[in-house]
């Protein structure tokens, strides 16, 4: 027995066999290791994944026309500078597509034509008792659509392509009109979606959602204050800088008009609003606060709001807005000038 254990003492002393194990224990750390590596690779990818709506059905072929709000007849045009009487249309009255009319399908994943376009975009979102968490995921839904072959990126490494700011416009009650982002913040879609759907009221966090839009004034002084302007990443060196009220029935104040129409005067923004689910009854209203009844977006539902012709709508007007190199949205003509 002790002539055993001396024997096994020597071949484990031995430096040619500790070396050996040592090697072989390395190897299955290392293999391990890699092993990790692989699987934690896989969840951080499928984490990252994001869901997104594309559309990518070429226009329909047939044209018709299109109804401007309570005027008469004239044609829309794509963003690509070629004859009006070729782009395809559909029957709308007012801002709603007719039922009885084949709603065409735009192609919105252009990266061709979307991804070089350079624009200051803030969203004024009303999270008043007039919106819920519902609403907010299809306005949400709205702008992953309208967006996603831009290209959203921010901060000193990024001096082109869109830069997004989302404002908070609570109920009366709230006191108070807070930002979610600033134009430093969102660096891709992704963090857009995040952040339209943190700026939702929470209720378990926040306060109680009540009536009222009075603190839409405020956020306007916000976006044309010093936070924003000069240390929020505004951009003096381009023209193209717009803000998009959000809301379903809140109107805007004569006050809100007339600071609206200063901003827009001035070249500080220019304005558009998505009035979704609407009643009717501040499309007046809003239709002075952005200048012009061709810069008021209108949906009744969520297959209407997602149907790619307010998202093409959208689209376009930033996109001409680009192209004119004015910043200019014309809210009083369909027409597309570039």
């Amino acid at each position: 027995m002790a002539s055993t254990l001396e024997g096994l003492k020597t071949s484990l002393s031995s430096p040619s066999k500790t070396v050996i194990i040592v090697g072989v224990v390395l190897i299955l750390g290392v293999l391990i290791l890699i092993a990790g590596g692989i699987m934690l690779g896989i969840g951080i990818h499928k984490s990252n994944q994001k869901e997104y709506i594309y559309i990518t059905n070429e226009p329909v072929k047939d044209q018709s026309t299109i109804t401007p709000p309570g005027g008469s007849q004239s044609t829309t045009t794509p963003g690509s500078g070629t004859n009006p009487s070729s782009q395809p249309q559909s029957t709308l009255t007012g801002n709603n597509a007719s039922p009885t009319t084949p709603v065409p399908e735009y192609n919105l994943d252009n990266a061709t034509v979307y991804s070089p376009i350079v624009a200051d975009i803030v969203i004024l979102l009303d999270i008043s008792s007039a919106t819920n968490a519902t609403i907010v995921k299809d306005i949400n839904d709205f702008f992953n659509q309208t967006f996603q072959a831009f290209n959203i990126s921010t901060g000193p490494n990024s001096p082109g392509y869109i830069h997004f700011a989302i404002l908070r416009i609570p109920g009366d009650s709230w006191g108070v009109a807070l930002v979610a982002a600033d134009f430093n913040t969102v660096t891709s879609i992704g963090l857009l979606q995040m952040a339209l759907k943190n700026a939702a009221a929470d209720p378990i966090y926040d306060p109680p959602v009540t009536a009222g839009q009075t603190l839409l004034n405020q956020a306007l002084n916000v976006i044309n204050g010093t936070n924003f302007l000069i240390d929020g990443g505004y951009r003096t060196s381009i023209q193209n800088h717009l803000a998009i009220y959000v809301t379903t029935n809140s109107a805007p104040s004569a006050a809100d008009i007339a600071l609206a129409q200063t901003l827009r005067g001035n070249s500080t923004y220019q304005f558009m609003a998505l009035a979704y689910q609407s009643d009717g009854t501040n499309i007046n209203a809003l239709t002075q606060f952005v200048g012009g009844p061709y810069c008021v977006l209108q949906a009744s539902s969520r297959p209407e709001l997602l149907n790619t012709v307010p998202a093409y709508k959208l689209a376009t007007k930033i996109l001409t807005a680009w192209k004119n190199g004015t910043g200019d949205y014309f809210c009083n003509t369909s027409s597309i000038y570039y």
